[in-house]
């Protein structure tokens, strides 16, 4: 009995969670940044590293990935990077500072997001 009220509440979690499109898409582990989310077009994610040392790894993911840098700005607190792809999709990488060896990042690739998209650039950074 317990074991079949449990299974109902997961499936009831699940249904909840593709009923409700744009809140939360995807959520994924992950040890060293402390998970990575989709939400509302953007993902999102604590990763290691100073603003400034995030701008480096947004340099070397853009390069990888051949996407044109319009413009980009770091200080010690934030970051910010307009990126565009050959096809002319803009996407805006910020990272702000939470400790003295994290950074909240968040990607937003177009006007709706790309989450393939989004997570390739992810990956590299």
């Amino acid at each position: 009995m317990r074991r079949r009220m449990r299974n109902l509440v997961v499936m009831g979690l699940v249904v909840l969670t593709l009923a409700i499109p744009g809140c939360l898409v995807v959520v994924a582990g992950g040890a060293a940044a402390g998970g990575v989310a989709y939400v509302k077009g953007d993902l999102e994610a604590v990763v290691p590293g100073t603003p400034q040392q995030v701008a480096r790894a947004t340099d070397g993911a853009a390069a990888d990935l051949r996407l044109i840098k319009v413009s980009s700005e770091s200080s010690s607190t934030d970051m910010k990077y307009l990126l565009r792809t050959a096809g002319d999709k803009k996407i805006t990488v910020t990272a702000k500072r939470e400790s003295d060896r994290t950074s909240k990042l968040s990607i937003r690739v177009g006007i709706f997001g790309d989450k393939d998209l989004s997570q390739m650039l992810y990956d590299r950074i």
